[in-house]
């Protein structure tokens, strides 16, 4: 039997999580053995016995005082005899059994109750034999495998950057307005230059609008189960989208420099395509962040299918130590 540390590193090993930086804490580690020591003990249990006194002249004995029964294997009755005196028993949802016998107990009567409870892994306390510790480790990992891509998939949800995204997208957008206001502003004195880059400045603006609205609805997708991957989709599309509005300003720049008389609406129609280029840029920043993260998720879910693939064969492992429960038929008599 090991200690619970060599168990931790013993499942850290089976995870292939042993760096520095280890993605499983110590506490996650110990509440996944806490739930698995339990489906453990279902097929092979830690076997006690305590001394539980007759109340009565009834045949029923009080069992609620069983501290973490799981059922109760066997009753003996009368104790200290040569052979044993085992009994039948029905039970009674845990809370008490009726044993089988034909005679009258005398109140104050003992008899010794076998019951299963979960094997205990605290500190050095082990209560496993060596096979029921390998299932547990198979178990134990097999099952952090499988929730450790959804606290993943939680996590980055809350850490895309959609929000920052639409910011810089949005201050784009005010700014093409703003300088499309400057262009209509000096109305009589536009020259064909400055109508193309007028023209192409409202293009712009209408496919930032088609870029919001495809970011909205990968937004809609994330931190839930799709068929295929339409949040990664719909941010490719506003990626695209993005990379043509940029195209869009450079081509109304570049009018914008042909026709160079300076003006004061010029400058500042100018001024504002430069302050949109530089939200553009920022927007492709956070978009190709996203993009990263969405991958990261669609990573994790291979992670997810070994540890299922795991968990299948840590329970037919399980089945293998299953402690076999007999019954056989005892005597009802003293």
């Amino acid at each position: 039997m090991v200690a619970e540390a060599s168990v931790i590193d013993l499942i850290l090993a089976e995870l292939q999580d042993v760096s520095a930086t280890a993605v499983f804490g110590t506490a996650q580690i110990q509440r996944q053995i806490a739930r698995s020591l339990v489906e453990l003990s279902r097929y092979s249990p830690n076997i006690t016995f305590a001394t539980v006194t007759f109340a009565g002249t009834a045949h029923k004995l009080d069992c609620s005082t069983l501290t973490n029964l799981l059922w109760v294997d066997r009753i003996e009755y009368k104790i200290d005899k040569d052979p044993r005196r085992y009994r039948n028993f029905d039970d009674n949802y845990l809370d008490s059994v009726e044993v089988n016998i034909s005679f009258t107990p005398s109140t104050g009567d003992t008899a010794f109750v076998y019951f299963a409870v979960p094997h205990t892994l605290s500190g050095a306390t082990n209560s496993m034999r060596p096979d029921e510790e390998q299932a547990l480790i198979q178990l134990a990992a097999a099952r952090l495998a499988i929730s450790q891509p959804m606290a993943n998939l939680n996590t980055q949800a809350a850490d895309l950057m959609f929000a920052d995204l639409s910011t810089a997208i949005l201050k784009a957008q005010n700014t093409i307005l703003e300088a499309a206001t400057a262009f209509a502003t000096g109305g009589s004195i536009i020259g064909t230059d400055r109508l193309n880059a007028a023209t192409a400045v409202a293009a712009m603006a209408t496919i930032i609008d088609r870029a919001t609205a495809d970011l909205g609805s990968a937004r809609s997708f994330t931190n839930q189960v799709n068929i295929g991957i339409p949040e990664s989709d719909y941010v490719n599309f506003a990626g695209g989208e993005l990379n043509v509005a940029a195209g869009k300003l450079r081509e109304a720049q570049g009018y914008l420099q042909e026709d160079s008389p300076p003006r004061v609406w010029q400058a500042q129609g100018s001024g504002r395509l430069s302050e949109a280029g530089a939200a553009l840029g920022q927007a492709n920043t956070y978009m190709n962040r996203i993009r990263a993260q969405i991958q990261s998720t669609i990573l994790t879910d291979k992670y997810e299918a070994w540890g299922r693939r795991k968990l299948v064969d840590a329970e037919r492992e399980l089945r293998g130590i299953a402690r076999p429960r007999i019954w056989e038929e005892y005597s009802e008599e003293q």
